[in-house]
């Protein structure tokens, strides 16, 4: 089968599986992304806005508002994504496709941007050795409509987040200015996380090299994880 008949087949698997299953099953997922160290270390989330059958992100985004995060989530234009901060759910406004999207507030590449500034200039004030110990992480939490166990993904057609992803890396290898103490690419570090349920993970996939592969997909029977190098 090719990509779109795999989608069209696993998603209709996903559409099946009972409420109390689901419910029993996203309760599982959240208490798996709250407990890893990586959520506890974190100091961004970018959120995907769960749709339909997704793995449910609504009351994991409320927790990790809760927890005092830092939370962006994707707002669709044109053929574009960028992710827009949130204070709160009520944040979110039907969108692309009828999913719910944040208004245009402070974009996450903006963040980055201001963040960056924020330190050079206290760079220059004389505090570079201090700096140069923050590190900023951050964890992206992806959807997808089939996955494998080497944690390949098939998307939904767009390739927003390919593209987006494509960009906030190329941001992050910029230096703005040679009087920082490190570059963005060592001053922040991305976890990226695929929510699925376990359904949807199958032996192996077709996929391109282009093609997103998240450093870990989490599913309701636990976390598979980048090969460690």
């Amino acid at each position: 089968m090719n990509k779109r008949e795999i989608r069209k087949k696993i998603l209709a698997v996903r559409d099946a599986i009972p409420v109390a299953d689901r419910t029993l099953y996203d309760k599982k997922i959240r208490e798996i992304v709250t407990g890893m160290e990586e959520y506890r270390e974190t100091e961004v989330i970018l959120a995907y806005v769960s749709y339909k059958s997704e793995v449910d992100t609504m009351m994991l985004i409320r927790q990790v508002l809760e927890d005092g995060k830092n939370v962006f989530a994707p707002k669709v234009s044109g053929n574009e994504m960028e992710f827009w901060q949130i204070s709160s759910l009520e944040d979110l406004r039907e969108g692309y496709r009828g999913i719910l999207e944040p208004e245009q507030s402070f974009s996450f590449m903006d963040w980055v941007k201001k963040r960056c500034s924020t330190v050079s200039t206290d760079t220059v004030a004389g505090k570079a050795e201090e700096y140069a110990q923050e590190v900023c992480k951050v964890m992206m939490w992806m959807p997808g409509a089939v996955f494998d166990k080497e944690r390949h993904r098939i998307g939904y057609g767009g390739g927003f987040y390919d593209r987006y992803l494509s960009r906030l890396l190329q941001l992050l290898k910029q230096t703005a200015s040679t009087k920082q103490p490190m570059p963005h690419s060592e001053r922040f570090t991305l976890t990226t996380a695929a929510l699925a349920y376990s359904c949807q993970v199958l032996e192996r996939i077709l996929y391109e090299e282009h093609d997103v592969k998240p450093d870990m997909l989490i599913t309701e029977q636990g976390i598979t994880i980048k090969e460690k190098m």
